[in-house]
């Protein structure tokens, strides 16, 4: 562990004093807890006298479900963040009892409709240009034509390329990434802009181009890309194709910009193998959707790439006939997976597990029916899917999932596994703060240090007069 000191000029520390105190060298301060054991002591050591004050340790995570107003009508196929409201899409009519044509906004606390929205299922979203983007099944966005994509500015919709088929994509939008500064969107489609495109293509704001000759199979009408994602520079596409670009690929190919290549022999199964889920966890690519081998070793419905090889989560999803992963994305450090699926790994599940790296866990008793999304949003895990029920807690459509992973006091910034609170943490805060540099994705309680709801000055305050002023740090919340 690093150590520094004081200027004699800075007893007091502050954020001003903060360059003198990281430049010079002297005494430690720390916080340290074993995980896992409700009720054990931990002890906190001040630099200041070094003597040793015992707290409790609160339980390692304290979750629950609970429901997002009372949700939605009918099922929602999309969550995502829109400035600092959460956006749904789906096939829904009402939103929170508000009339919400098939997307709607929530605000933490009310639901509210984005205008008069579309007339058909929104299945995709994504922010592009400082805009909402809605892909989907629809003709019309806000009263005005809107073929299967649209973008939302905060007032009005507007098409991206709209009737007829030659300025836009000619079939359902399925999902939807930025790469390279440009929008890509995949779907049912073989045309966009009234070029070939082969069920994926790029916008740049003013038209869309291919990528490349686009996806194929024998079966021309069984073929799409449902799922998008950039790993190690490349876009990742995933769907129902046996080619990418003219290239064998079996549901999953990558782009560079100029040409497709597979990702090993892809996945597969005995009919109609897909990828319908991707997400980045810790250096590797996540792939979930229905297979059961992802290069040639047996992996049900998931399964990771590191760049060279596939790996299996250990059983994959399992307990149902047609098990599948439908939705991933990374809370509090973990990998969540949402789908169709009673168990995974060989640990009961109800159609949600988290992944640490090494092992399946429920998301306590999950949900009665499938989840088809996922996302964060104020610090939550956002489920969207057909269900009505999530834990013991009536969610029409659309449930809050909430992990308070502090331990003892907050501060732990670095998610330094020792819980010890220090130099590092001090680092790491300055850096978010005054160096653009993102915080560790670990928790965010522990990172939030005075509680206040957000990460900014006043955290880096605290951690400074734990350090150096004798100042206790709050307990977690």
């Amino acid at each position: 562990m690093q150590s520094f000191k004081t200027a004699s000029w800075c007893r007091n520390l502050t954020v001003s004093c903060i360059v003198a105190a990281l430049c010079a060298g002297g005494s430690t301060a720390q916080v340290t807890s074993p995980h896992g054991v409700s009720g054990d002591p931990i002890r906190i050591q001040s630099p200041m006298n070094n003597a040793f004050e015992e707290r409790t340790v609160t339980p390692d995570v304290d979750s629950s479900w609970s429901p997002v107003g009372v949700g939605t009508d009918r099922e929602v196929y999309s969550v995502a963040q829109f400035g600092h409201k959460l956006i749904v899409g789906g096939k829904f009519s009402s939103a929170g009892g508000v009339a919400a044509s098939h997307i709607a906004a929530w605000d933490g606390s009310s639901w509210s409709p984005l205008g008069t929205g579309t007339n058909d299922v929104v299945y995709a979203l994504a922010v592009y240009g400082g805009k909402l983007v809605a892909g989907g099944i629809f003709f019309s966005a806000g009263g005005n034509d809107a073929y299967y994509i649209a973008s939302w500015d905060g007032a009005s919709w507007s098409p991206l390329g709209s009737y007829p088929w030659g300025t836009g994509p000619n079939q359902d939008v399925l999902a939807l990434t930025i790469y390279e500064g440009k929008l890509i969107a995949g779907g049912w489609f073989t045309t966009a802009g009234g070029r070939v495109v082969n069920r994926i293509a790029a916008w740049d704001g003013v038209s869309w181009s291919p990528l490349g000759s686009g996806m194929s199979r024998e079966d021309t009408s069984r073929v799409s890309v449902g799922a998008l994602t950039v790993y190690d520079g490349r876009l990742i596409a995933g769907g129902m194709f046996t080619t990418a670009g003219g290239t064998v690929a079996h549901g999953i190919a990558s782009w560079d910009g100029t040409s497709w290549s597979p990702l090993g022999s892809g996945v597969d199964y005995y009919s109609d193998p897909f990828v319908g889920a991707l997400a980045v966890y810790h250096g590797r690519l996540y792939a979930g959707g229905g297979f059961d081998t992802a290069g040639g070793i047996p992996a049900s419905s998931i399964a990771s790439w590191d760049g060279i090889s596939w790996s299996s989560l250990e059983s994959g999803a399992g307990g149902v006939t047609g098990a599948m992963i439908m939705s991933l994305a990374v809370y509090n450090d973990m990998l969540i997976a949402g789908g169709v699926f009673s168990s995974v790994g060989g640990v009961p599940a109800n159609n949600i597990a988290s992944w640490d790296g090494n092992s399946w866990s429920p998301l306590g008793s999950g949900m009665r029916g499938w989840g088809h999304s996922l996302t964060v949003f104020e610090h939550s895990l956002i489920v969207g899917g057909n269900f009505t029920e999530a834990g013991s807690q009536s969610c029409n459509f659309i449930a809050r999932w909430y992990e308070n992973c502090c331990i003892g006091t907050t501060g732990n910034v670095d998610g330094d596994t020792s819980d010890a609170v220090d130099v590092s943490d001090l680092s790491a805060m300055v850096d978010y703060l005054f160096g653009d540099q993102a915080l560790p994705e670990t928790c965010f309680q522990e990172q939030d240090v005075d509680r206040s709801g957000a990460i900014d000055i006043s955290d880096l305050q605290s951690i400074i007069d734990f350090l150096f002023n004798s100042v206790a740090l709050p307990s977690c919340p």
